[in-house]
């Protein structure tokens, strides 16, 4: 009887740690995987940036699986009289965390957690925002009177990326290029 009661308090401790390795090893849901990259810039400043980078899986990307402009989502408050940019990503809002003050593309933005947005362009120049949103699923409930920074950036043509990536690309003293890049294109930000 004592034998009985020791293997079966056994077998109890192998399934619940099982288990708990088996929670441990679970991926992320969904097709994106959720990734962070931080960069300091001349010993001091930080900028932190989270997005869920989802596959191309053989898809046309831009003018594609992610439309060019503003568009109305037909969801939250996206609509054709508030229409929305892209989110940067999948998922969640993508964010940009700077420890200090910075100069983006030439214009000041303050240290901080921004919601990261995007309205690509077939032709010249893609509209990049910083939001003080930076709380919401996707860009359903952007408002541009959130907007912390407008500016205007060109995307240029790349070697095809299956993952959406924010890479470093051009680091110096004081400070960087981080490009979001995606399928053929790649959008830098000085």
């Amino acid at each position: 009887m004592n034998y009985n009661r020791k293997f079966f308090g056994m077998l109890a401790l192998s399934l619940i740690s099982f288990m708990g390795l088996a929670q441990l090893s679970t991926p992320p849901g969904g097709g994106s995987q959720r990734s962070y990259v931080k960069q300091h810039i001349g010993g001091v400043g930080k900028v932190a940036i989270e997005y869920s980078s989802p596959g191309a899986r053989g898809r046309t990307i831009f003018g594609g699986v992610v439309p060019y402009g503003f568009n109305n989502l037909g969801f939250g408050l996206s609509t054709n009289d508030n229409p929305s940019p892209w989110r940067a990503g999948a998922d969640q809002n993508t964010t940009f965390h700077f420890s200090h003050d910075v100069l983006i593309e030439g214009k000041e933005l303050k240290a901080g957690k921004y919601g990261f947005f995007v309205a690509p362009a077939e032709e010249g120049p893609w509209t990049v925002i910083f939001s003080k949103d930076n709380n919401h699923w996707g860009s359903f409930f952007y408002k541009p009177e959130n907007d912390a920074l407008r500016v205007e950036v060109e995307a240029e043509d790349t070697e095809p990326r299956e993952w959406l990536t924010y890479d470093f690309i051009d680091r110096q003293p004081t400070s960087t290029t981080v490009a979001l890049i995606w399928g053929d294109k790649k959008l830098p930000l000085k």
